[in-house]
């Protein structure tokens, strides 16, 4: 299993944290390829202001169903990451919340990214809170090509809710992971491990339904693919999937453009956490029932 790197802290985040958590997932996940092509629906600026959204709906329910912790660099007081962890029948010891200790917009509390080398590590399902918006505003036109995304949406949306149908049963205990980003510049550095841990310490079953560019951060906490889906996106796509520096080594720095080999497949897996209690017969009895 991965260590866990101590120079990063981890405290509960508090709505004042929204906007900055909000801009480290629009890094993360700006080559991401399930991302880029949501945004083929969306207008821009869609992506980080749903995730705003979902982030002050989560932040805003009682400790007893989520979490949402941020990580927070010893050295400087940054924030680097964040998780929300799903609680389902399980009491959990709470960090409190950080106030005073994570510098404030003016301080420069996000750490400003460098270019990504590699698309995000960052596990956790589609977002699927509404961006708010002034009611004063003209409503905003749908891209062309939208329902054909959110048909999309749909479907890998109905892969995770029949698997949590079938596992989120009444008097099921466990934790899972709802969302969960690190920013571009301190990915590689157990920020992601040591968000993952907190939660598979609780000696509960974890889980959590992530695309393939969180194999290698689950695969390192002993996670295990249960289920998969796997979508070929080019049979979804309305328009060709843009190229920029960090996609998959393709395109010089600062090139800006279209990929002409298309968007291929992706994989969505249903991951668990594989832990002392199930080795002794308890998540062999659940994967039987699956």
């Amino acid at each position: 299993m991965t260590t866990p790197n101590t120079d990063y802290s981890l405290s509960r985040a508090t709505p004042a944290d929204i906007p900055h958590l909000a801009a480290i997932s629009a890094r993360a996940f700006a080559h991401d390829a399930n991302t880029q092509m949501k945004a083929q629906g969306q207008r821009p600026g869609a992506f980080e202001e749903g995730m705003a959204a979902g982030l002050r709906m989560w932040i805003d329910l009682p400790p007893s169903r989520c979490v949402v912790l941020k990580a927070v660099d010893r050295r400087d007081g940054q924030i680097v990451g964040w998780i929300c962890w799903g609680i389902c029948g399980v009491e959990v010891m709470l960090p409190p919340p950080d106030e005073g200790h994570t510098k404030n917009p003016g301080e420069s509390a996000v750490r400003q990214s460098e270019e990504p080398k590699t698309k995000s590590n960052s596990p956790g399902h589609e977002v699927e809170a509404t961006p708010q918006r002034d009611e004063q505003q003209a409503p905003d036109l749908e891209p062309e090509g939208a329902a054909r995304i959110k048909e999309y949406e749909k479907m890998t949306s109905d892969h995770l809710a029949a698997f949590q149908k079938k596992i989120m049963s009444e008097g099921r205990r466990c934790l899972y992971i709802i969302a969960m980003a690190v920013d571009p510049a301190a990915q590689g550095l157990g920020v992601g491990s040591r968000m993952v841990q907190w939660g598979t310490g609780h000696g509960v079953l974890c889980w959590v339904h992530a695309s393939e560019a969180a194999r290698r951060l689950l695969e390192g906490q002993d996670f295990a693919e249960v289920e998969r889906l796997t979508v070929d996106l080019d049979e979804w796509a309305v328009g060709r999937r843009p190229v920029s520096t960090g996609v998959e080594g393709k395109g010089k720095e600062g090139e800006e453009g279209e990929d002409e080999e298309g968007w291929g497949s992706i994989r969505f897996g249903i991951w668990f956490g594989r832990l002392e209690a199930y080795e002794r017969g308890c998540s062999m009895s659940l994967l039987a029932g699956l």
